[in-house]
């Protein structure tokens, strides 16, 4: 083999290579998510259980923060600032958009359903489906010119109509009583008077019933005691990122154009790489064993367009 259908077949590897990491993908982090959305109910934020949730409504926050590329105040930022740039070539000059800087800031902001119930959510790590809007900041120079900057932003502001699929869980204070409960029963064992008066049966001992209901008991305890020390119930609860490897979305869009986004993205995904596993698996049977046809003039295909590329 000369150097040309090496690289030819090394670029069919690659290809196939491609292939399967597509395919795999769209069926190990695609679909699932697909799965979750779709079969994942709507919840009203009153009645929301710990673990997977899926909600709507609007956003409510009191602290803001400024959007680099409006100024306006937001909950969430992702940005990016680019510059308009001359670019010398062996064909001349082309212009394209160089990016300068960019940034993502947020706010854990709350959600309100329709029934007027708020739940807090924390957006970081989520995955954003949000309109990307271009802006052009008054720089004195015509749209388009060289040295021309602007904006690509995805953004949340207050009001804004949102869907949430993520974790409803305990808030940090909240999320493990068992230090409480751990001290309330050492106090317990070192007084005498009181573990006396868990001995219902009087036998002399605590046995394993009497104690595992103490436990119980003070488990309960804690929990209703520190709820009650919240103005209300949901404030002990925030929708975050799952800690399985479960999908965390926040989006400007309706739950149905969420899952039709997510599905076109599925599909395709795994139609391509089959795709590409395909002919280039066909390219390498074609190239070693000259069959199939097809497989061995896609081989031909590839290898002409390296050499051109050498060239």
């Amino acid at each position: 083999m000369n150097g040309d259908e090496v690289f030819a077949l090394a670029v069919i590897f690659l290809l196939l290579l491609a292939g399967l990491w597509l395919f795999f993908r769209s069926i190990l982090r695609i679909l699932p998510r697909i799965i979750w959305v779709a079969g994942t109910p709507t919840s009203p934020i009153r009645s929301l259980a710990i673990g997977l949730v899926e909600v709507t409504g609007k956003v409510k926050q009191k602290e803001t923060i400024p959007s680099p590329a409006t100024g306006l105040e937001c909950c969430l930022t992702k940005y990016k600032l680019q510059e308009l740039r001359v670019t010398q070539t062996r064909n001349g000059r082309t212009t394209s958009w160089h990016t300068t800087d960019s940034g993502f800031y947020s706010l854990p902001f709350y959600l309100q359903d329709k029934e007027g119930a708020q739940i807090l959510i924390d957006p970081n790590d989520a995955e954003l489906y949000l309109p990307c809007e271009t802006y052009y900041p008054n720089t004195g120079l015509p749209t388009g010119a060289v040295g021309s900057i602007r904006y690509l932003e995805e953004a949340i502001y207050p009001n804004a109509l949102l869907y949430a699929l993520g974790e409803a869980k305990k808030k940090s204070r909240f999320a493990d009583l068992n230090d409480e409960v751990n001290t309330e029963l050492a106090i317990l064992r070192g007084n005498p008077e009181k573990m006396a008066t868990l001995d219902e049966n009087k036998d002399g001992q605590i046995d394993t019933v009497e104690w595992e209901k103490t436990v119980r008991s003070a488990e309960s305890r804690v929990a209703e005691e520190t709820i009650a020390a919240a103005q209300n119930p949901l404030d002990t609860i925030v929708i975050a990122k799952p800690s399985a490897k479960r999908p965390f979305i926040i989006s400007t869009r309706s739950e149905k154009e969420v899952l039709s986004r997510l599905r076109w993205k599925g599909y395709s995904t795994m139609i391509l790489g089959l795709a590409l596993v395909f002919f280039n698996l066909a390219g390498i049977l074609g190239f070693f064993f000259n069959q199939p046809s097809f497989g061995k003039n896609y081989y031909k295909m590839v290898k002409l367009m390296v050499e051109n590329i050498g060239r």
